[in-house]
């Protein structure tokens, strides 16, 4: 099988090229340590906040370039270099379901394989994110940028003769991520299309691409009604960017 990547939206089989040399990295643990007077040894930071981060990974290619005539290849050339450097999300069909976020190209360079110029092979390294992004599934547990999360408060609500039946309506912008706290006693489910849904880590959450989302919440002991009346903002959703909900690993 030919391998084939993908740099945003343009593969190597779209530009006639050929993987011949491929290695993702690994990215290493950022060790932050302090030496102390008058201790013996040193102390490790690195986990100061709860978590240990890393540094970014470093990734390489190689591709093989032919053309009919020395201009051709060298055409080929140029729009391989402009590929490179467009940056972006790396896709590698070797590592399928998972993607490279914030790739950018550091260094290329073109040698020529044969003496007519009709063949050359483009080397060229990049830096990474550390972690592999998903492209199907999610983890609502991640939290995103601060200054990207949002709230949403339901925009309208329709309750069963009991009161422990809602379905409540969402005005929210394409692309998203919708979270909220699972609610005891309380079955969510998103009764709109959506891209995905499901529960993680305490956390009921939705994404969606268009601008609205439907939520259907029932119970058999708790008023849903009741709640919603005295204290709406126990339904309000955390919304944010989906992209930022995607699973990841290294």
């Amino acid at each position: 099988m030919i391998r084939t990547i993908t740099i945003g939206d343009i593969s190597t089989d779209d530009l006639g090229i050929y993987v011949t040399e491929g290695d993702h990295g690994t990215p290493a643990p950022r060790i932050i340590t302090e030496s102390i007077p008058y201790r013996d040894g040193s102390y490790d930071f690195s986990r100061a906040d709860g978590s240990l981060h890393y540094g970014d990974r470093s990734m390489s290619y190689s591709f093989a370039v032919k053309g009919m005539t020395p201009e051709e290849t060298q055409d080929r050339i140029s729009e391989v270099l402009t590929w490179l450097n467009s940056g972006g999300e790396i896709r590698d069909e070797y590592i399928s379901g998972w993607l490279y976020d914030n790739a950018r190209c550091t260094s290329v360079s073109v040698e020529y394989l044969s003496e007519d110029r009709r063949v050359a092979k483009i080397a060229a390294t990049f830096t990474a994110s550390p972690w592999l992004i998903s492209e199907h599934g999610y983890d609502p547990t991640i939290e995103p940028p601060k200054s990207l999360t949002s709230t949403a408060l339901f925009s309208s609500a329709e309750y069963s003769d009991d009161g422990k039946t809602a379905v409540m309506t969402y005005q929210i912008s394409g692309g998203s991520m919708v979270r909220r706290s699972e609610l005891a006693g309380v079955d969510i489910t998103a009764s709109s299309p959506v891209k995905t849904a499901g529960t993680a880590g305490g956390y009921f959450y939705a994404v969606i691409e268009q601008d609205t989302i439907v939520l259907t919440y029932k119970s058999d002991t708790v008023n849903i009604k009741t709640m919603a009346e005295s204290v709406p903002s126990a339904f309000r959703l955390t919304v944010y960017p989906a992209k930022y909900g995607r699973a990841r690993r290294l």
